[in-house]
């Protein structure tokens, strides 16, 4: 992202860029809020070597988006499509099912 963009979105929240960090895969600069800072620090964890968008690419690396399966579902047995095959011990329920459970 540019710089601007993150400099616009600062004076909006008012929050304070403490510094900017190169990303490690697509070396674009990225900045380090001070908000951001205080959670890190606050639960001992490092600053992220990775840009935003790099950070989201590699979270949604490890989804599967790419096979689908027909299974039924577990709790009405209505046939459904899944990215989840039936040979993994999952319980699957279709989202009308799930979003009526309470």
């Amino acid at each position: 992202m540019n710089k601007k963009v993150f400099e616009f979105v600062s004076k909006q929240t008012k929050e304070q860029i403490l510094g900017w960090k190169t990303c490690s895969w697509c070396d674009s600069s990225y900045p380090v809020f001070q908000k951001e800072q205080n959670y890190l620090t606050q639960n001992n964890l490092p600053v992220s070597d990775l840009c935003l968008e790099c950070r989201f690419r590699n979270l949604l690396a490890f989804r599967n988006e790419r096979n689908l399966y027909w299974r039924n579902s577990d709790k009405s047995g209505e046939k459904i499509l899944s990215i989840y095959s039936q040979e993994l011990d999952k319980k699957i329920w279709s989202y009308l099912e799930w979003d009526k459970e309470e």
